[in-house]
């Protein structure tokens, strides 16, 4: 879920559900109680907050 609210602030809802299953299923995997699962929401919020800083530095014109 939190895969395609992330890309759902940058695309479509339908390219943003293709982007949460293929995410999912790539790293199903490793869903467990273990720590990698951590590791997979870390990188989501770290590469979702990276385009927002870049796309507010367009909007700035920096």
């Amino acid at each position: 879920m939190a895969t395609f609210v992330c890309c759902r602030v940058t695309t479509a809802p339908l390219p943003a559900a293709f982007a949460a299953i293929l995410a999912c299923s790539a790293a199903s995997p490793g869903f467990s109680a273990r720590p990698q699962l951590f590791s997979y929401f870390f990188a989501l919020v770290v590469t979702t907050a990276r385009l927002a800083t870049a796309r507010m530095a367009r909007h700035v014109g920096g």
